[in-house]
């Protein structure tokens, strides 16, 4: 009953209804800066859900572990990042979430300590044209190309380096 408590808070935090939705969590972007209270609001009930440890896709499901790692990529709150990270790192290497979630999180740690990505996840506003996004920085394609074989992730290209893609 616990966990399915956990997994339905969970679930609310990101206004996705199982009965009307059909949405995967796989491709949320934020694009209003509005949404920042929000998010902050959703970090705090969050983290008092789970207290001091991130649940397992056993546990709570697969959404309600999504849900738990969109709230952390809209959050800016490093801190919060570098006390779960090794706690998805563990429940990765045990087959308990998933590996593509953690690249996310580790990424958007890089993006914060502003640093190259090791994964090539995280997309930044263009500072040219605020109405896209461009893949954030990278060290080398070769080598984030490992790492993405390594979890599975889907080989990068050169032209992903460049490209643009419009949001607004």
């Amino acid at each position: 009953q616990l966990n399915r408590s956990l997994n339905n808070h969970l679930l609310a935090l990101t206004g996705f209804i199982p009965m009307l939705d059909s949405n995967t969590l796989d491709y949320i972007i934020q694009i209003e800066d509005n949404f920042i209270k929000t998010d902050t609001i959703n970090l705090r009930q969050m983290l008092s859900l789970i207290g001091n440890g991130i649940p397992s896709v056993h546990d709570v499901g697969e959404m309600a572990c999504k849900a738990i790692v969109y709230i952390l990529l809209h959050n800016e709150n490093e801190k919060t990042l570098v006390k779960f990270l090794p706690e998805f790192f563990e429940l990765c290497s045990k087959g308990e979430f998933d590996w593509r979630l953690y690249t996310l999180l580790y990424d958007k740690l890089c993006v914060i300590h502003k640093t190259p990505q090791k994964y090539g996840t995280q997309y930044v506003y263009d500072t040219l044209d605020k109405n896209s996004i461009r893949l954030y920085k990278i060290s080398n394609l070769s080598e984030v190309n490992v790492n993405r074989g390594m979890v599975g992730l889907p080989v990068m290209i050169d032209e992903h380096l460049y490209e643009k893609i419009k949001v607004k």
